[in-house]
């Protein structure tokens, strides 16, 4: 093929793009063309959607589908053209619009291609991508709060996905995060995208406190109430200005769908607001100052809040072991542990010391060794914490010095000596360290518990040994001695 033929093929590909004629621009293309859009750059290519190699006309259609879908071409100019033999090199001068985030780039980008039987056979395209990722990523989080407010479910997913959107992106005239703001619009398919893409559900609003399921108490939805609970949302969260739980907000907001989901999951009736209501007090308000059809709604939530706290005097009722546990009553434990009593039955949460906790969690804490024993018999769970305190049978044993229920516990096949508290990030050898109980701690380093772990505060078990014992103290060098043997 002449050169002459080559200059030919290149100038009208790059006319024909020029008038966004893009049938003219395809009919110059091999079949088999292999067209390379800027090389695979991690970072680049996965951000730019066109971007990569394409083999074949189907495919080269798709790649200008693509850009076509997300880029307002602005301005597409070839600069110049250098030719010889079959391969030409252009130069154009690109400046678009990324339609999502509304920011341009310009480029000067260079074509290399190989030109045969008057068909391009072979293209490739270089520049600079960085103006271009630029624009697909600034401004993602202003255009993030516009969509969330307008609802726009398509859009939101477009920007986390394909333009780098932080899921955690506040509102700067709120301070809300935009999973707070569709919570409060009861909008759960945006609350979905942004919880699959790892929007924090534990983070709160820097004006009130308020969490996202709060927030959903204002918008009402129970999918998004369950979207967030779900993805580990804490039900009782209290917000440090009012002293609300999201039972309260939904209560205010007179969802009594969503206050009936929110007690079916477990929400405490009995907590207070830092003004001095609780819930009973504000139902009563609320049944006083609405009248009509919305006081109807304050009498069904009255009901609902009846029914859930006689369900639960009934499971307390029925819980008759804990009852034994609890006052030490080993006779009736036992007997009731005979009798076939559910040894892991937990207790509802009515704002008691027993919350949460099963009768083996109890028993450790309150040193009934004979009971622990026989609910141990009775394959009562080891693997459990309680609700208030987050910790483990394990736990209490040590951190109340029950040196013997300790011992027992430690005995059992597959007991985590190690587990890690939640509060605090100590471990039961920590635990008994901290509060001295060096028999404790004996039977826990004898056992095997770690030396190494450490607790939030990064105190390891051999630097609480040292402040609270001594470094002379025996369980001290104990530990000292191991540790160095472990080296």
């Amino acid at each position: 093929m002449s050169q002459d033929e080559t200059r030919r093929v290149a100038t009208a590909w790059f006319d024909a793009l020029d008038r966004a004629d893009y049938p003219a621009a395809i009919a110059l293309l091999d079949p088999a063309i292999e067209w390379v859009n800027l090389p695979q750059v991690p970072g680049v290519t996965d951000i730019i959607p066109w971007m990569g190699t394409a083999h074949g006309i189907d495919q080269v259609l798709n790649q200008f589908s693509t850009r076509n879908g997300v880029v307002e071409v602005k301005q597409f100019k070839p600069v110049d053209l250098v030719v010889e033999g079959e391969v030409a090199v252009g130069t154009v001068h690109d400046i678009s619009t990324v339609v999502a985030t509304g920011r341009d780039f310009e480029i000067l980008f260079a074509s290399w291609m190989v030109v045969r039987g008057g068909k391009i056979v072979k293209w490739k395209s270089y520049c600079d991508a960085a103006p271009v990722v630029a624009a697909f990523i600034g401004g993602v989080a202003e255009k993030l709060v516009d969509a969330v407010k307008a609802g726009d479910a398509k859009t939101v997913e477009t920007l986390l996905v394909r333009h780098r959107g932080d899921p955690d992106t506040r509102d700067p005239a709120t301070g809300l995060t935009l999973l707070m703001t569709a919570a409060a619009r009861g909008d759960a398919a945006i609350a979905r995208l942004l919880v699959e893409r790892g929007a924090d559900v534990f983070t709160t609003d820097p004006r009130t406190g308020a969490t996202a399921l709060h927030k959903c108490g204002q918008g009402g939805s129970v999918e998004v109430a369950r979207l967030l609970l779900d993805a580990g949302a804490h039900l009782d969260a209290v917000t440090p200005s009012m002293g609300h739980t999201p039972l309260m907000d939904a209560l205010w907001y007179k969802w009594p769908d969503l206050v009936r989901f929110l007690i079916d999951r477990g929400q405490n009736l009995e907590f207070g607001t830092h003004y001095g209501f609780r819930l009973d007090d504000h139902i009563a308000f609320e049944l006083k100052v609405n009248q009509g059809a919305e006081k109807a709604v304050f009498e069904k939530i009255a009901e609902t809040v009846r029914m859930a706290r006689a369900r639960r005097q009934e499971a307390m009722e029925d819980q008759a072991l804990m009852g034994a546990v609890n006052a030490g009553d080993t006779a009736k434990a036992k007997a009731l542990i005979k009798a076939g009593a559910d040894v892991n039955a937990t207790w509802p949460h009515v704002n008691s010391f027993l919350d949460g906790h099963t009768p083996l969690l109890v028993a450790a804490r309150d040193g009934h060794t004979d009971i622990v024993r026989e609910l141990l018999a009775a394959n009562a769970r080891l693997d459990i914490s309680d609700w208030v305190f987050k910790g483990f049978p394990i736990h209490k044993a040590t951190y109340n010095g029950n040196a013997e229920i300790l011992a027992m516990i430690v005995s059992q096949p597959g007991v985590n000596l190690d587990v890690q508290g939640w509060i605090n990030g100590y471990t039961p050898l920590h635990d008994a360290l901290w509060h001295g109980f060096a028999d404790c701690a004996e039977i826990l380093v004898r056992a095997g518990a770690r030396l190494d772990l450490e607790g939030h505060d990064g105190k390891r078990v051999l630097d609480i040994a040292r402040q609270v014992l001594g470094p002379d103290a025996p369980v001290t060098r104990l530990i000292a001695d191991k540790l160095e043997l472990s080296k």
